[in-house]
């Protein structure tokens, strides 16, 4: 594989996972046009990226199933809010272990963040290096909640100007 097919691809998969973020695991899912916006509401005047932003980075759900999963979404929370993708990854980069594909696509990182949209591409990726700094198997739910905490801090980049 190439690098620019593995970085696509890799960029791929992020937006997959995206129907993740919030939690919830049902075997159906509506589209993110469809579905509701739980916990804080859009402004009015919205813009259609910024809207998709609040459907698809709504606040993450622990699972009771999993001993932890709460507590990793705060910490997950606490360490990205009030962060930019770009502080974020400077932070946690060096203590990262990231696979050489998940490396190469932070090459993707400013031009991300440059021009966000709904996918939050930025927020995503920087959520991956926060999640490379965590062990075990919380580390999904770390993600979850540095991501969200990431686009909860888009909203007033992207909000009417």
């Amino acid at each position: 594989m190439r690098r620019g097919e593995a970085a696509l691809l890799l960029l791929a998969c992020l937006a997959a996972a995206l129907g993740g973020c919030g939690g919830g695991g049902g075997s159906t899912q509506s589209t993110a046009a469809e579905a509701p916006i739980r916990g804080p509401q859009p402004p009015k005047g919205a813009s259609p990226a910024e809207l998709r932003v609040y459907r698809n980075f709504q606040p993450p759900r622990a699972d009771p199933e999993v001993s932890g999963s709460a507590k990793a979404i705060e910490a997950g929370e606490a360490a990205c809010e009030g962060k930019t993708p770009l502080e974020v990854k400077r932070e946690f980069l060096s203590h990262s272990d990231l696979s050489a594909d998940q490396r190469q696509a932070l090459a993707q990182l400013d031009s991300a963040e440059a021009h966000p949209g709904g996918d939050y591409v930025a927020g995503q990726l920087a959520a991956t290096v926060y999640e490379g700094t965590l062990e075990g198997s919380l580390g999904e739910y770390g993600y979850r909640g540095c991501v969200y905490a990431l686009a909860r801090g888009l909203e007033g980049r992207m909000g009417p100007k």
